[in-house]
C-alpha cells in the first residue's frame, strides 16, 4: 500500500493538446504571469479541496466545473467508483492488489495439480489459505457494490477498468521527477608543452 504524503513533488504527466489548444492556454498563462504547471497545479489542489487551496470559492467553482463535464454527467456505476466514493484510492487499489493475488494463486494450483514434485508442500498449504482469505475479502467487497448500486460484476469490464486506473495511479506516485543535477565543473589544467588534462 503506498503511504501518501502531504509534500509536492514534481511528477510528469502526459496531455494530448492541438496547437490552437497550446496556443490559447500558454496565452491566459501569460497574460496572469503564470506558467502552465502553475495554472493546473492550483486548479488541481481546488479540486481536491487540500491545504494548498485557493479558498472556498475555488473548490465549489472548480466542483462545478467538474459535475458539468460530460466525463462526470455520463459516468457510469462501476466497481472503481464504488470502492472510491465509500472507502478511497487505497482500498481501490488493495482491491486490484486482490484480484491480481487471487489470479496468480490459482494459477500456481493449477500448475501444483499438473505436476506436485515441483512445489514445496507447506508453501501450497499457505498459498490455499492466503486464496480462502483473499477470496472472502473479494466476495465481501462485490457482494457490498451489488447491494448499494444493484449492478452485477462483469469481471472482465470491471478488472479492465480498474487495472487502467491503477497504473496510472502508479505511475503518477511513483514517476517523480528529479531536479537537474547541476553539471560537475571541469577543470583544465595546460601544462607547459601545450598538452592539457582534465
Amino acid at each position: 500500500m503506498i503511504k501518501e504524503s502531504d509534500e509536492l513533488q514534481k511528477r510528469s504527466v502526459v496531455l494530448e493538446l492541438s496547437d490552437k489548444d497550446c496556443e490559447g492556454i500558454l496565452s491566459i498563462c501569460g497574460s496572469h504571469g503564470i506558467t502552465l504547471s502553475e495554472l493546473l497545479e492550483n486548479f488541481i489542489h481546488d479540486l481536491t479541496g487540500g491545504s494548498r487551496s485557493n479558498g472556498s470559492d475555488e473548490r465549489e467553482l472548480a466542483d462545478q466545473y467538474i459535475s458539468r463535464c460530460w466525463f462526470t454527467i455520463f459516468a457510469e456505476d462501476t466497481m472503481l467508483k464504488f470502492l472510491l466514493l465509500f472507502y478511497g484510492p487505497g482500498v481501490a487499489a488493495d482491491f486490484v492488489d486482490i484480484y491480481d493475488s487471487i489470479e496468480q494463486a490459482k494459477k500456481d494450483l493449477e500448475a501444483y495439480e499438473k505436476d506436485p514434485q515441483k512445489f514445496d508442500e507447506e508453501e501450497i498449504q499457505f498459498s490455499k489459505e492466503d486464496l480462502e482469505n483473499w477470496q472472502e475479502q473479494y466476495n465481501s467487497f462485490i457482494s457490498e457494490y451489488r447491494e448499494i448500486f444493484h449492478l452485477d460484476f462483469n469481471v472482465e469490464k470491471e478488472i479492465a477498468i480498474m487495472h487502467k486506473w491503477y497504473e496510472e495511479r502508479e505511475s503518477l506516485l511513483y514517476n517523480i521527477v528529479e531536479d537537474e543535477p547541476e553539471s560537475e565543473k571541469i577543470e583544465i589544467v595546460v601544462l607547459q608543452d601545450n598538452t592539457f588534462v582534465l
